[in-house]
């Protein structure tokens, strides 16, 4: 770690790490003076066309602007702004067609939250063309494509401050744009789910649909009056050049296809010819190079006047907070009613036994879906049915089919003979795949959705798993029957029942009436226990409140204190509901959001007595699991777990809760949950109450639903 970002000063020769982070605050002397503009719309997408303003009003008034939900704030008072909504309201490109007036707000006073949000999308952006230049310097080659550094700036609020976080990530970029890339193919179809850039700004998203020619649509997309650079873009195609429609943030843009440059994520190594070990360490980024990239992008923001030094557990002590503060320890208890630190399970479930058998009345007959003809797959059967006999699990194999071309249809068929066979659950054998995509299925995801639909329980095994995986897939498969390996050491005694909580809803905007959302809960004792998940179709917003008493019966919940754990925010009348359903059975509704994305890094640092005494420059090392950082009473960042590979930064989460339930019992529930996935060897940073909540949440707007609304076996 480098001085010019964290001042590092000596600390007690106790070796203790030090936590820092990417979070930085905003120099009170770099914010202007600012005004706010409220927006009046005729429909309820204020953020959709709040996002789109600051460009238009920067450039008819010049100044700075930034989208703060709910307002606009500048730097700059306009004394006769309706004249220009007016104008905007009659553009050709009908962006701002809802749009009803923008009005100054007498007295507003900005709030921390909206001074960071001006500091991160007013202020950071004229500093971009530096920023970028020093980032071009850790650029480099590989094949055909083209490693990028790229810089992440949000606005937070710490302790009722502004702050932004810089975080840096990795891109692999190709070296073509996507009209390019058309030469190179048969139909324009192959470049449909490419994930694209904009050439001329920071817009990342994704190919959904060819809109046609230029030529149809030049004028249509000269009238959205684009950036200067994107306007040549559109003026220098081909007539017969194409117009891409991308998906982004929930919104769609078209482009021209020359105006992007395709981005490779891992599920299109394949077809881009990329070799996937290579675009692996090519991009990954350890927290010693991270933090050297950061000490240059920092440099500029301390030398303009915006940045003050990074959020760090020396600065801030009182702010950061390890597993003594959270009165955590991570026990978990076995059979024979033991108790043992998780790092130590294995070893004591085979001592002890698992805490609670799946009641089965006969042998469970498992199917065998093999992709891996080459394997030595048979020896790991045999393990497989040896380890299950330990854990009280009689079964037996009763059909293989082999999968000899990977293919919807051939996954069909073998499925369907398998199941007609009468498999209670099919163990697929399938090659490790580099990555999932969302828009971009997998042989696992497409297994998954099939084994879903047909009604019975699926286990994968990766060829990576067949040599040494036989006792955490004992325990999966004894899990999904219905019992439980471990539950947790010490019941959580500020709750009794913890649910995870998700809606499904779609990414494209339809009429109420025509949403096809899904509620679901997964429902557990305070023990760690799992009871039963529960389904629930929404056919608009104004059902949640039927959703929310179906998925959380009275005869269930009532009188009861429950922590919910909602992955991501709370949305629309979710919490309303929740909390109006919890008072009229007198349950105590406690919500704590987990969020998963755009979450700034942490990063330990740890020096010997030796080491502090010769000046030695510190080294950044991975903080340990239950550190965070606490951003006020009511939000946190909270490492759950190491990373799988050494040299991967730390992805801790943001938990969000409110009163009563404290921020440290939030926490302490999503640790807690994390020691509970079957295999504890997963690494999992996400709680069993949410994990794969969001591959679920894309099966389920697919159509895809486990045959049952409830069950007391996990899906």
């Amino acid at each position: 770690m480098h001085s010019i970002i964290y001042k590092w000063e000596r600390y007690s020769m106790q070796m203790k790490p030090v936590v820092i982070s990417e979070l930085f605050p905003v120099q009170p002397q770099a914010i202007p003076e600012l005004l706010a503009y409220e927006l009046q719309t005729a429909d309820e997408e204020l953020a959709a066309i709040g996002g789109k303003l600051p460009y238009r009003l920067k450039k008819a008034f010049s100044g700075r602007w930034a989208w703060s939900t709910p307002y606009i704030v500048t730097d700059t008072p306009v004394e006769d702004i309706q004249a220009f909504v007016e104008t905007l309201r009659n553009d050709p490109s009908e962006a701002f067609a809802s749009l009803l007036a923008l009005q100054p707000v007498p007295g507003w006073q900005p709030t921390p939250q909206a001074q960071a949000d001006f500091a991160a999308r007013a202020l950071w952006p004229e500093l971009r063309d530096d920023v970028d230049a020093a980032l071009a310097r850790f650029a480099h080659n590989l094949n055909r494509t083209l490693v990028t550094r790229e810089c992440e700036v949000r606005g937070w609020t710490i302790w009722g401050q502004p702050a932004l976080s810089i975080s840096i990530r990795s891109r692999l970029q190709t070296i073509y744009d996507l009209q390019s890339y058309l030469k190179n193919v048969d139909s324009a179809d192959a470049i449909l789910h490419f994930m694209v850039a904009d050439r001329a700004s920071t817009m990342q998203g994704t190919v959904m649909d060819i809109v046609g020619p230029v030529a149809e649509h030049r004028e249509r997309l000269l009238a959205f009056k684009p950036k200067e650079r994107s306007k040549r873009f559109i003026e220098q195609a081909a007539d017969d050049e194409i117009v891409v429609r991308i998906y982004t943030h929930r919104r769609t843009y078209d482009y021209v296809a020359r105006a992007l440059r395709i981005l490779a994520r891992p599920a299109d190594y394949e077809r881009l010819g990329i070799d996937p070990e290579q675009a692996e360490a090519a991009l990954r980024l350890t927290p010693a190079g991270s933090s050297t990239m950061l000490e240059e992008v920092v440099r500029i923001g301390r030398k303009r006047g915006l940045l003050g030094p990074a959020y760090s557990s020396q600065r801030h002590s009182a702010s950061f907070l390890d597993t003594a503060d959270l009165h955590f320890t991570p026990t978990v208890r076995v059979g024979q009613n033991h108790t043992c630190e998780v790092s130590a399970l294995q070893e004591q479930i085979q001592q002890y036994g698992v805490y609670k058998h799946a009641s089965l009345k006969k042998p469970v007959a498992i199917g065998v879906l093999n992709a891996l003809p080459d394997s030595p797959y048979r020896k790991f059967l045999e393990k497989l049915h040896q380890t299950l006999r330990l854990y009280r699990v009689p079964a037996r194999y009763n059909g293989v089919a082999s999968l000899q071309t990977f293919s919807r249809k051939s996954l069909e068929e073998a499925l369907h003979y398998l199941h007609e066979r009468g498999a209670d659950l099919i163990l697929a054998l399938l090659p490790d795949e580099p990555g999932r995509e969302a828009e971009q299925w997998g042989l696992a995801d497409l297994f998954t959705a099939l084994t879903i639909a047909l009604g019975v329980s699926g286990q994968i095994v990766h060829q990576a798993t067949l040599t040494h995986g036989e006792n955490a897939i004992a325990l999966s498969i004894l899990n999904k029957l219905g019992g439980t390996p471990h539950a947790l050491g010490t019941p959580l005694s500020y709750t009794d029942m913890v649910v995870g909580f998700d809606v499904a809803r779609p990414t494209s905007k339809q009429p109420d009436d025509e949403i096809p959302m899904t509620a679901i809960s997964r429902i557990f004792r305070n023990t760690g226990e799992f009871l039963r998940y529960e389904l629930c179709s929404i056919k608009g917003e104004e059902t949640i409140p039927d959703a929310i008493q179906a998925l959380f019966p009275a005869t269930l919940f009532q009188g009861k204190r429950v922590v919910i754990h909602r992955d991501g925010p709370f949305r629309g009348n979710e919490k309303q509901a929740l909390q109006a359903w919890g008072a009229h059975i007198q349950a105590q509704f406690l919500s704590v959001e987990i969020l998963r994305t755009g979450i700034p890094h942490l990063y330990g640092v740890e020096l010997s007595a030796d080491e502090l005494s010769a000046d030695r420059q510190a080294q950044a090392i991975h903080p340990s699991a239950g550190c965070a950082l606490k951003l006020d009473e009511q939000q946190a960042l909270l490492v759950t777990a190491q990373p799988s590979a050494q040299e991967a930064p730390v992805e801790p989460l943001h938990i969000r809760t409110e009163p009563p339930l404290s921020i440290e019992q939030a926490l302490h529930s999503v640790l807690s949950f994390t020691l509970l996935h079957a295999d504890v060897q997963t690494r999992s940073r996400f709680p069993v109450t949410i994990h794969y909540s969001d591959i679920f949440a894309s099966l389920l707007l697919r159509g895809i639903k486990p045959v049952q609304k409830q069950e007391a076996f996990p899906f």
